[in-house]
């Protein structure tokens, strides 16, 4: 059963509870507080009716501005203010939101839908149920196989016969439905005179808005067409107005199960509610035996009192000068850099805070509005990036001086966008660096989250420093006087964060090795690794697109011909009516609240060999996600500047200690399969120059011998045996020369299956045999490898007791399943593989660091450009391109002292399929 995400509309919760909840509802010191208890009950309802492995997140809109607002001035202008009653009670919603571990999505610039619409984007691809809870019909145009919304005040499911019933159309026409009535809650205009049931009509005749507008003269209604042609314009503008964004850059957030912490939730309900009711509530949910302790490192601010902070706005070289004075007085300096937006290849600095004492900094401005600020009018007086650049770059580079950053990497890549090297800043930090290593997944470590933990203090708000009619915030149109004390914050609270994470790194011995050796230097790894990019053969990717979508057309046809008639192959709906009731294919699963067929991949992979139609349903199902994930979306990626791709990757998102990767995410691109490959093709070296990738051979069982101590395993790799050969011998008692190709088989999946804690059930499902015959294997692997029974049984002990595990290098992985009884299984089975994984990612991270060093000295111009499904891929000149596969393979093999040899797998190519 796939993973259910949950996206939550916060702002549809919140007002739909500040509605709901009828009569004055305050606190003690006279709070309003209906609406967020409102929410709460809402909240607990939603919570305790989920599956144990369900995600939750509850998504904000940052602020009323964005931009639609340049598209359309009006937008949304007839909106009234908020209830006076409300305003105070939005902080405190997020801080129930909070509360309840459930993590908080708001990006300034776009409203909440936009976020949505990109979350469902991002988890359809990756073949998991999205179901958004939600009251707005604006959301309805995300419904789709993967996609259905929930009106949790109605306890009904949205699909697509909910959809229909509302608009008229299918779920993929609601934009154009809606480009022509408008919506007046929102002041899209829409085109005047056309009404729903009108609208419905006109789309349902022509497909599209702009099929409709290329056949104007078929409309037979002279009204109508006229009021069309005279709005043609405002019909398009709507469009754009109405049509949700799907590609926000989404920040890290937390990819695991949803347990709640109900001593968390309860504190909150006690002293920020005051209300025994919803501790009642509560109880009736979770019960008064469930409070689980965590295992969470806390620390405890420091009892002291509320401290001014000392910030200062330097404007002059004279002013600098003075602070730079003070600055070579301290061994160590806090940075943070405010920039023209978020993209790391194009965007430059706007400005720079430094803090080098706890409550204090100064913030330098560099470019703050232009000619004239756009607020205050006024011609600001700052310093120039030149002065700026000769004044700090002495401390930067000073060797006695620590540098440091809250996610310093992207501080760098704007550095390096004004042109400075920042393989000369040394030495450094990073506080969230700092965070994971210490605290792993118990939380989140952008600034924000761990000055609300540890600091006990509510940063400055991006959206608070904007008058709510401002156009496209950006931090450069404030007067530097109102963005002193945010951008300078920033800086304070980077260096308070690592006055108490340090010290308590430096007294863990083996995780203080492992973030020294490891996770700071990759940070400049990663850096280059962002900045060299990779180059794409849009020619291939465009050849291979036209492929998928003649593939999809053919398949399309194929379908229609078997149901006996056409129907919207992207409707589950739809599909549901055609192979269960038309076709007659029986059906066993459960049917939704509304009474419609379950048509999700794993239902119709369950039931494909009943009909010819249900494969080549699942398949265009897969040709539609390719498209719209890399064939039609990857060049639209392709920075102008540098004509590659350049991903960021993110250090701290998992929860073993792999790296993942957005804008493009990279990590998904597929790896088998017949379209995987041609995919990988489209990932050229330019001319000149090869492709190298390396990576390890058969690395999870090597690092299962090592962690579990297994002599014979050991011997097996110490001798170059085939280990699935050297299995099949041992589990099914035959000689190794007589092991059969499906013994082999067979062993191979056992052996990469028990390590991820596998059920009899679940390997009986892979292997396509009875359960009492997959039983008999585990039984006979764990004969023949005793120590890894006996490494599973402890590793599971170790895991009820503490709620972690550990890498042997010290890496602490949160197991949060164990913590609730409902998801303690799954825990364990966690548990068994956590370590494993865990020492494979710290393994890549050291080869990562390493290799790239070690090319440095003989071949600098041999570039590291990906790190792909724990795969590095190097870009090398032609000429170079045997030595500099060497230099990998050698340093690969020997990055660590272990029991069983390391062996890495090199090969070359022009692009990244053919390498062999």
């Amino acid at each position: 059963m796939k993973t259910r995400i949950n996206l939550i509309d916060g702002n549809s919760f919140l007002f739909r509870a500040f509605y709901g909840i009828k009569g004055k509802l305050t606190r003690s010191d006279g709070t309003p507080v209906n609406a967020v208890y409102g929410l709460c009950t809402m909240l607990l309802n939603l919570l305790s009716s989920a599956n144990p492995d369900e995600q939750f997140y509850m998504v904000f809109d940052a602020a009323r501005k964005n931009f639609r607002n340049d598209i359309y001035p009006e937008y949304k202008a007839n909106r009234t203010e908020l209830p006076d009653d409300l305003i105070p009670q939005i902080a405190l919603s997020r801080l129930a939101v909070t509360a309840f571990d459930i993590p908080i999505l708001e990006i300034n610039g776009f409203e909440a839908d936009d976020i949505i619409a990109t979350m469902v984007k991002h988890e359809c691809f990756i073949d998991r149920t999205v179901r958004v809870v939600t009251s707005d019909k604006d959301l309805m145009q995300l419904v789709d196989p993967c996609c259905y919304l929930y009106d949790s005040m109605k306890e009904l499911d949205i699909h697509e016969a909910q959809v229909l019933e509302k608009f008229g159309v299918r779920p993929d026409q609601v934009i154009d439905i809606q480009s022509l009535i408008g919506d007046s809650s929102d002041n899209v205009p829409g085109v005047p005179g056309i009404g729903p049931k009108t609208a419905a009509e006109l789309i349902n005749e022509f497909e599209t808005l702009d099929n409709l507008y290329n056949h104007l003269d078929d409309i037979k209604n002279e009204r109508r067409r006229e009021l069309l042609r005279n709005n043609h314009e405002m019909a398009l503008m709507s469009r754009q107005l109405v049509t949700l964004r799907n590609d926000v850059p989404l920040p890290e957030f937390p990819n695991k199960p949803y347990i709640p912490n109900a001593n968390k939730i309860a504190t909150f309900f006690k002293n920020e509610m005051e209300s025994p009711a919803l501790i009642s509530k509560l109880e009736k949910w979770l019960g008064k035996t469930e409070f689980v302790e965590t295992n969470e490192i806390k620390f405890e601010p420091k009892s002291e009192p509320k401290k001014h902070n000392n910030y200062k706005l330097i404007t002059t070289e004279k002013q600098l000068n003075e602070f730079i004075s003070e600055i070579e007085k301290h061994p160590i300096i806090a940075i943070d850099t405010e920039t023209t937006g978020l993209n790391s290849m194009d965007d430059r600095l706007v400005g720079i805070s430094i803090s080098c004492a706890p409550h204090s900094g100064c913030y330098i401005p560099i470019r703050h509005g232009g000619q004239r600020d756009l607020l205050s009018n006024e011609i600001h007086e700052q310093l120039d990036i030149d002065t700026v650049y000769k004044k700090l770059w002495p401390i930067l580079t000073n060797q006695k001086i620590i540098k440091v950053g809250q996610n310093i990497k992207y501080d760098f890549h704007m550095f390096e966008n004004e042109g400075w090297d920042t393989d000369q800043i040394t030495p450094i930090d990073d506080t969230m660096l700092l965070s994971y290593a210490l605290f792993g997944s118990e939380h989140l470590h952008n600034m924000d989250t761990l000055a609300q933990i540890y600091l006990k203090h509510q940063n400055i708000k991006f959206s608070d420093l904007f008058d709510e009619k401002t156009k496209n915030p950006q931090f450069g149109h404030l007067h530097p006087e109102r963005a002193l004390h945010y951008a300078a914050e920033d800086a304070d609270i980077t260096l308070r964060l690592y006055q108490l994470f340090r010290p308590k790194l430096d007294t863990e011995i083996r995780l203080k090795k492992l973030y020294e050796n490891c996770d700071l230097p990759l940070i400049r790894v990663l850096l280059h690794m962002e900045r060299n990019g990779v180059h794409i053969d849009t020619n291939r990717l465009a050849i291979l697109s036209e492929k998928l979508h003649k593939k999809m057309n053919e398949l399309e046809s194929e379908i229609y011909q078997l149901a006996g008639s056409e129907f919207n192959i992207a409707s589950p709906s739809q599909i549901g009516f055609v192979l269960f009731e038309k076709l007659g294919i029986p059906y066993d699963g459960k049917k939704t609240k509304t009474g419609s067929y379950s048509t999700d991949a794993a239902m119709l992979e369950e039931i494909a060999t009943l009909h010819p139609i249900i494969p080549l349903i699942l398949e265009w199902r897969t040709l539609s996600k390719l498209t719209g994930t890399y064939t039609d979306a990857l060049p639209n990626a392709i920075n102008k500047k540098t004509g590659r791709i350049h991903t960021s990757y993110l250090q701290t998102s998992t929860n073993t200690g792999r790296l993942s990767s957005r804008d493009p995410n990279l990590q998904n691109i597929p790896i088998r399969g017949e379209l995987g490959p041609e995919i990988r093709a489209c990932f050229t070296a330019t001319d000149g120059n090869v492709l190298i990738a390396a990576d390890y051979s058969q690395i999870q069982l090597r690092l299962l011998a090592q962690v579990a101590d297994i002599p014979s395993l050991k011997q097996i790799f110490r001798n170059g045996k085939d280990i699935h050969t050297m299995t099949a011998h041992q589990i099914f008692n035959v000689p190794e020369s007589d092991v059969t190709s499906d013994q082999r088989r067979v062993a191979k999946t056992v052996n990469f299956s028990i390590v991820y804690g596998i059920s009899a059930f679940g390997l009986a499902s892979q292997l396509k045999i009875e359960r009492h015959a997959a039983q008999q294997l585990i039984d006979s692997y764990f004969t023949a490898f005793p120590e890894i029974k006996i490494y599973m049984d402890k590793i599971k002990d170790f895991a009820r007791e503490h709620a972690y595990v550990m890498t042997p290098w010290g890496r602490k992985i949160v197991l949060n399943d164990m913590k609730n009884s409902r998801t303690r299984a799954y825990g364990l089975r966690a548990a068994i593989n956590a370590p494993i994984q865990g020492f494979e990612a710290d393994l890549m991270r050291l080869a990562l660091c390493k290799t790239e060093s070690e090319l440095k000295k003989s071949y600098p111009n041999a570039k590291l450009l990906m790190q792909v499904h724990d795969e590095m891929v190097f870009e090398a000149p032609n000429q170079d391109a045997e030595s500099v596969a060497k230099i990998i393979r050698d340093t690969m093999e020997h990055i660590a002292e272990l029991s069983i040899p390391l062996v890495a797998e090199t090969g070359i190519g022009p692009d990244w399929n053919s390498i062999k």
